[in-house]
C-alpha cells in the first residue's frame, strides 16, 4: 500500500517546479510514495511531464483556473488531485517549495510512534542568492506559544504554511465534504484544515525543521 501521496499545487511556478519534484523523489525513506502535480499555470509545463513519464509514481494534472481568489484555486487543485491519490496520508507542498531529504522519514517515524490525523512540521526559508536556509521566527507566534497567552487569550494553533502539512487522506476527504471550504475565499487551506482538525480530530505540531 502507498503510504504517502504528495500533492504539489502549482501556479506559474515553473522555474521551481522541477526542484520541488526532485526533492520528493530523492527522499531518504523506505516508504512507498507518489507525487501528483496539480497545475493551473498560464503556460503549462508539458516538457516536465514528458521528462518524468518513466516514473510510475509521478502524475501530472493540468487544470484551468476556475476561481477569482488564489485560495479557492488552491483548494480546487488539491481537491482535484485527491481523486488520484492512493496514499494513506497526503502531504501538501507548493510548487516553489521543496522538502529536505529526511522529511518523509521523520513524518513516518512520528506516525509509527503515535498515529496522528494531522501533522505540521516547521518551515525554513531558503535564500536563493546565498544558497542558505534559515529558521523562521515570528514574534507573534512566539507569544502564542506562551502558556500565559493561551490562558488569557486562546489556544490558537501555530500555523505555518501549506507545505508543512501531512494529513490522513480520509480526513482531507471529509474536510471537503463537511465544511464547504470554497465559501471561505480569504482563508487558505493551511488555516482551514488546521482549525478543522483541531475541532474534530487532532493537530500535532512536530517540532522539527
Amino acid at each position: 500500500m502507498t503510504k504517502f501521496s504528495i500533492i504539489v499545487n502549482s501556479h506559474n511556478q515553473n522555474n521551481y517546479l522541477e526542484r520541488c519534484i526532485l526533492s520528493i523523489l530523492n527522499q531518504d525513506t523506505k516508504e512507498d510514495f507518489e507525487i501528483i502535480v496539480s497545475d493551473t499555470s498560464d503556460k503549462k509545463y508539458y516538457e516536465l511531464q514528458e521528462k518524468y513519464k518513466e516514473y510510475k509514481n509521478v502524475k501530472f494534472l493540468f487544470l484551468e483556473s476556475l476561481y477569482q481568489y488564489p485560495t479557492q484555486d488552491q483548494l480546487y487543485k488539491i481537491e482535484s488531485a485527491i481523486k488520484y491519490c492512493r496514499g494513506e496520508y497526503i502531504c501538501l507542498i507548493d510548487g516553489d517549495d521543496f522538502f529536505f531529504k529526511k522529511k518523509l522519514y521523520f513524518i513516518n517515524k512520528e506516525i509509527d510512534s503515535f498515529e496522528s490525523n494531522c501533522i505540521q512540521d516547521l518551515p525554513m526559508i531558503y535564500d536563493e542568492l546565498s544558497k542558505r536556509s534559515k529558521n523562521l521566527f515570528y514574534i507573534s507566534k512566539y507569544y502564542k506559544n506562551l502558556n500565559i497567552y493561551k490562558k488569557l487569550f486562546n489556544s490558537w494553533p501555530l500555523i505555518y504554511s501549506t507545505s508543512c502539512l501531512t494529513i490522513k487522506k480520509d480526513v482531507v476527504v471529509s474536510f471537503f465534504e463537511k465544511i464547504k471550504p470554497f465559501e471561505y475565499k480569504y482563508l487558505a487551506i493551511d488555516i482551514l484544515i488546521a482549525i478543522y482538525c483541531q475541532i474534530f480530530y487532532d493537530f500535532k505540531n512536530l517540532n522539527l525543521y
